[in-house]
């Protein structure tokens, strides 16, 4: 009964070790915080998504052997919101060249509760390699309009228990 108990432990404390720093991030002005685990480099690039021009707010980082990304952009029309969210999810999913993909629903609080809202773990390929990617997908509706959300987690090889801490410490106030 205790080496379980004391392997649940050691586990859990991994996402908290010292090389992961947990600090909020915010994508002002949208309505986007995170908690990541190092200092982020920050980015905007205009982009295309299913046809529609948005620019792109990026906020990444490495630790402890794994990329963390956050990632987000305003859109005008809230009825995009699938069809959007959806057209990432598939484009990143292919350009890592993404194979045994697992899919289970991700809203947050405040986030659109809608079939595209998700969380996928995959396997595919990065530029240093073999990678796991453990990412998320979600959207937020205010008086601002749409807010398109990914975050994502790339290594060697996969680690729930720090995409679990990430991905709990998304808000969308």
């Amino acid at each position: 009964m205790r080496l379980p108990l004391c392997l649940a432990v050691l586990l859990s404390m991994q996402a908290c070790s010292p090389s992961l720093n947990w600090r909020e991030v915010r994508l002002d002005p949208l309505p986007v915080r995170a908690q990541m685990p190092c200092k982020p480099d920050r980015d905007t690039r205009a982009i295309t998504l299913a046809g529609v021009a948005l620019d792109l707010q990026m906020a990444g980082c490495r630790a402890d052997g794994a990329t963390f990304a956050l990632m987000a952009a305003r859109v005008p029309d809230p009825s995009r919101a699938g069809t959007l969210l959806d057209a990432w999810k598939q484009g990143t999913l292919q350009h890592m060249k993404a194979t045994d993909a697992r899919e289970s629903a991700f809203a947050p609080a405040g986030a659109l509760a809608i079939p595209q809202s998700v969380r996928v773990q995959s396997r595919g390929t990065g530029p240093e390699g073999a990678v796991a990617a453990d990412a998320i997908w979600t959207a937020r509706v205010s008086e601002q309009g749409l807010t398109l959300v990914h975050a994502v987690i790339y290594r060697p090889a996969a680690r729930p228990e720090a995409a679990d801490a990430f991905f709990s410490g998304l808000q969308l106030p």
